[in-house]
């Protein structure tokens, strides 16, 4: 049933479903499979995010947190 659900709404589609709906098997899928693409989107974006240097203010702000932390 996943498969279907993949195959029948391309990436940025909205769907919408009745609220009568809600309550089957399917739909219960489709949330799950768009919750699962969300969190591995989310993790992809974030990993791909901490990669990237802080910018030289930014790394001042941190060693005077880091600082202020230290003296506790």
């Amino acid at each position: 049933m996943q498969d279907i659900a993949t195959e029948d709404w391309q990436g940025g589609d909205l769907v919408m479903v009745p609220l009568a709906w809600r309550d089957y098997e399917l739909w219960s899928q489709i949330q799950a499979t768009t919750q699962d693409h969300i969190g591995i989107t989310l993790r992809a974006m974030y990993g791909d995010f901490l990669q990237q240097p802080l910018s030289p203010a930014l790394r001042d702000a941190a060693s005077r947190v880091e600082r202020r932390q230290d003296t506790f």
